[in-house]
């Protein structure tokens, strides 16, 4: 029966031993999720610095909210529209933040032909409508 001692003694010198095992593994899986996350808060810190470099230029140091929504929201669908086809609601928000945004850039939404054809003569009418 003095063995019985002996045998306890190894159960908890074994179940210690998988515990220290089992606490170790954690902590490597936790490291290696640690430097996972370095690495991709670094990626995303220089993503940020380029982002920051390649700004609108400031006119008179402010850009208006509106210009600055409008160029975010682009932005988000610009990402979206990597590796798919944006949807038709996605294309009509699209559409309505390019001309918003040149309309907050005080940049025309459409060419418009401002020739004054009433003071053309005969002939020069005549020419424009031969002409291709």
């Amino acid at each position: 029966m003095s063995h019985l001692p002996e045998i306890d003694d190894l159960q908890k010198a074994y179940k210690e031993a998988v515990k220290i095992k089992e606490v170790k593994e954690v902590a490597e899986t936790q490291q290696r999720l640690i430097q996972k996350l370095r690495d991709e808060n670094e990626q995303l810190k220089a993503k940020l610095s380029e982002l920051q470099s390649n700004r609108l230029p400031i006119l008179g140091g402010k850009i208006p909210t509106e210009e600055l929504i409008c160029v975010e929201q682009i932005e988000i669908l610009r990402s979206k529209s990597l590796g798919r086809e944006l949807t038709l609601e996605e294309t009509k928000k699209l559409d309505l933040f390019v001309k918003n945004l040149r309309l907050a850039r005080e940049q025309a939404t459409q060419v418009i032909d401002t020739m004054d054809y009433q003071s053309l003569s005969q002939e020069e009418l005549e020419n424009i409508a031969q002409s291709d």
